[in-house]
């Protein structure tokens, strides 16, 4: 073992890494060694029976209103193969891509992507990792659909949903320190 996966705290030896939290965890005192670790892991799911390998794209999400399926059109002044594009050619790309947008939500969904987005601002702030915000937005989604929002203001209820979040899953928040952090005044 070498000495940068020695613990800390007590210098034990029995580091563990947790694939699932993406930690390293000391198995002696139980001290979280280092968060946030990165898979360096294949970017294609491998099937026992099927010998192709398919790649595939980011996991679904439900922190975007779309679950995280939706076209994204991008902004650059190269094509494929790397020769620029004429000026008139991207003044057209600019345009599709606005109108893009503003089509791919429907009045039904504009509350669902402000909730989400501040949802996503306040987990930001907050500095709540990315199964707060996963869970939060399952709360708001739920909420949402059972027509609880009536009478109330987004804002509110996506501090509610992040609050809510942080309890279901254990982690030490308190109410006022969400409501610090909240965009609207009431």
């Amino acid at each position: 073992m070498s000495e940068d996966e020695k613990c800390p705290e007590c210098n034990g030896t029995h580091v563990v890494k947790d694939d699932r939290r993406a930690e390293l965890v000391c198995d002696d005192c139980g001290l979280i060694v280092q968060d946030r670790l990165i898979d360096g892991g294949p970017e294609w799911r491998d099937y026992p029976n099927d010998e192709s390998r398919s790649r595939v794209g980011p996991p679904m999400t439900s922190t975007r209103h779309d679950k995280g399926l939706s076209t994204e059109i991008s902004l650059q002044n190269r094509d494929s193969q790397g020769k620029h594009i004429p000026y008139k050619s991207v003044s057209g790309l600019y345009r599709m891509r606005k109108w893009h947008a503003r089509t791919k939500v429907d009045k039904s969904q504009r509350n669902l992507v402000s909730g989400l987005q501040e949802i996503e601002r306040l987990t930001g702030q907050l500095d709540l990792s990315s199964n707060i915000g996963e869970e939060a937005a399952i709360i708001y989604r739920h909420a949402a659909e059972k027509g609880i929002f009536r009478g109330r203001s987004i804002e509110l209820m996506a501090t509610a949903s992040v609050y809510a979040a942080c309890r279901n899953l254990g982690v030490p928040r308190t109410l006022d320190e969400i409501i610090a952090n909240k965009s609207c005044s009431r």
